[in-house]
């Protein structure tokens, strides 16, 4: 029965020595590093995921300063999550590349919302929210990249009943973001945090906030004003929530729904 591990072996020591012998016979010798990489990649498209896979480990373990080690952990944990179906061992590569590139600005980012992603889908929600807290602690984090990160701590801090840890989240948040659209949408997340919680006072004020707010787009005020309409009518205050209908008809980015509310409210 054939081995696996020695057919790859044998493959990647094949590999070495074509390349050793591709040195001896060019007088401008190629890049070992490049050709290692190339059969990875090569593999890799080929969809020889296998080969592909033993490659990019080979490229790690051979060139611990290689300028495309970042390439070779992402392939590896594409590989695992989506070939493999292994999402814990794609988020182990992508911790792994996070020891090499967590403060890389360029780099960090998506390595800690993709593992971030991957731990919230295993459950395992403290993970999840350390990888989000370091997303939010990087410097110079564009505001809406900011604002869905703090979503998503808070969203796993209330996975894990931590719901005072949720709000906290929101709390600590907002005032590094400007106003705007994306701060709004950060309210509206905390106030539909604030509704589950029963808490629906304080989370009509981030609502009417919102809605009051000239700086914000008109289909965001709109949003939050469909938001408040509901709480009138849950309070029984139809005329309240037939006017503020009818005032964002026209921004709503879905006027039949607001024409459903409209014809409810009118019978």
């Amino acid at each position: 029965m054939r081995n696996p591990g020695l057919a790859a072996f044998l493959w990647l020591a094949g590999l070495a020595v074509l390349l050793l012998g591709q040195a001896a016979c060019h007088p401008s010798p190629p890049d070992p590093e490049a050709g290692v990489l190339e059969a990875g990649r090569s593999a890799f498209l080929s969809g020889n995921y296998r080969r592909a896979e033993e490659t990019y480990q080979y490229y790690l373990q051979a060139f611990p300063h290689g300028a495309e080690r970042l390439e070779a952990w992402l392939r590896l944990a594409d590989i695992s999550q989506d070939l493999l179906d292994s999402p814990e061992q794609a988020a182990t590569l992508l911790e792994a590349a996070l020891l090499e590139y967590g403060r890389d600005p360029e780099a960090a980012p998506a390595l800690l919302n993709r593992a971030g992603t991957l731990r919230q889908r295993l459950r395992e929600y403290d993970k999840a929210a350390a990888h989000y807290g370091s997303l939010l602690s990087l410097p110079g984090l564009p505001s809406a990249d900011r604002a869905e990160a703090c979503r998503r701590l808070a969203r796993v801090r209330f996975l894990a009943r931590d719901p005072a840890g949720a709000e906290q989240a929101y709390a600590a948040c907002r005032p590094a973001l400007p106003g705007g659209d994306d701060r709004a949408r950060l309210d509206m997340a905390q106030a539909d945090l604030l509704l589950r919680l029963e808490k629906a006072p304080q989370a009509e004020t981030l609502l009417a906030e919102v809605w009051g707010d000239a700086a914000v787009s008109p289909a965001v005020r709109a949003e939050a004003g469909f938001r408040l309409g509901q709480g009138y009518e849950a309070r029984g205050e139809k005329d309240k929530a037939r006017t503020l209908y009818e005032n964002i008809r026209d921004t709503f980015p879905n006027p039949l729904v607001v024409d459903q509310r409209l014809g409810y409210l009118r019978r």
